[in-house]
């Protein structure tokens, strides 16, 4: 019973988002349907890259790509920054 209610509350929130977007999306003046959405968000990729360094070092690379002018303009339409990194390094230090 408890496993339901939470699946409706989830499916609520993520209807009330969309709806946001949506509306966001749609005073920028974007005509777009929400699977052509998906498709031009899903061009934009973000890549992790794991090494071992000296003294057993763990390091990690974030890498974000470039997103392309329609996903830029997605994201001005939202107030969202278009890459939110561009690179990031981790160095993990195992003792």
């Amino acid at each position: 019973m408890i496993v339901k209610l939470t699946n409706i509350t989830a499916m609520n929130i993520s209807i009330t988002k969309y709806a946001k977007v949506a509306a966001s999306v749609k005073k920028a003046g974007i005509k777009h349907n929400r699977k052509e959405i998906v498709r031009i968000m899903n061009t934009q990729k973000a890549a992790t890259i794991f090494m071992k360094g000296k003294n057993n070092q763990q390091i990690s690379y974030r890498v974000c790509s470039k997103p392309i002018m329609e996903a830029q303009e997605i994201y001005k339409s939202l107030g969202y920054k278009a890459m939110p990194f561009y690179r990031l390094k981790f160095v993990l230090s195992k003792i």
